[in-house]
């Protein structure tokens, strides 16, 4: 991390999180998390398993890099699955 202050909170044991941590923290315990990261392919790959869930009658939202942001998801009726496309620079400080 680059940015001074981001380094002054984590210096002083302050946690830094961000929108994937906050995600994990608020979705429906109930709803299962699918991932999507990699070099190529995300976006695809991300929308055939949320159009794939779907046509199995599985009740999922497609967020994340794509479409929806993964916070956004949150304000919608909680579904069976969320399908997210993830930056390898957003699981980079995740704990959850």
């Amino acid at each position: 991390m680059r940015e001074s202050y981001l380094q002054t909170a984590l210096n002083r044991g302050i946690p830094v999180i961000g929108d994937i941590e906050i995600f994990a923290l608020a979705k429906p315990a109930s709803s299962k998390v699918i991932g999507i990261t990699g070099s190529n392919g995300k976006t695809t790959v991300t929308s055939l398993v949320g159009d794939l869930l779907k046509a199995a009658g599985i009740s999922a939202i497609v967020g994340g890099n794509i479409g929806i942001p993964i916070l956004n998801t949150l304000n919608q009726k909680a579904p069976e699955a969320y399908v997210l496309e993830l930056s390898s620079y957003q699981l980079e400080r995740r704990i959850h």
